[in-house]
């Protein structure tokens, strides 16, 4: 955070917005900047620019317009018109992927010829020999 010489105070980085106080506006300004542990960083610089651009830079009008910017936030994150669409299943295309069919085989092949040798197909510990 940085401050400035007659009062005025930045929340965030260079292009932050700065609230003008003076001595008894000050409370007011430390409540804004206390907020910065409840409330994401960036909703309070645009509540303050917000609050600037109205005309009306005060403790209780930042709170609002933060807790409103955070509320509609809330409500993109969850609206599921704004969510990508779910592929339908998992598919891979590359000249370099097999088709599952042979995969398939493989493992399958795999197994037969344990089940015929009697043998695991990975080695098995004792400890998981002994696990019910």
């Amino acid at each position: 955070m940085g401050k400035f010489p007659r009062g005025g105070h930045r929340l965030g980085g260079a292009n932050s917005p700065t609230l003008a106080t003076d001595c008894g506006g000050q409370r007011q300004l430390w409540g804004i900047v206390g907020r910065a542990n409840r409330y994401p960083r960036r909703q309070i610089d645009r509540a303050c620019a917000q609050a600037l651009a109205e005309g009306v830079p005060s403790d209780r009008t930042v709170k609002a317009l933060t807790e409103r910017l955070v509320d509609e936030a809330l409500a993109r994150i969850d609206d599921p018109a704004t969510e990508p669409a779910a592929p339908d299943r998992l598919t891979q295309c590359h000249r370099l992927i097999r088709p599952a069919e042979t995969y398939a085989d493989l493992f399958t092949r795999s197994a037969q010829q344990h089940t015929e040798a009697g043998t695991e197909p990975y080695p098995v510990t004792e400890e998981e020999r002994s696990a019910p």
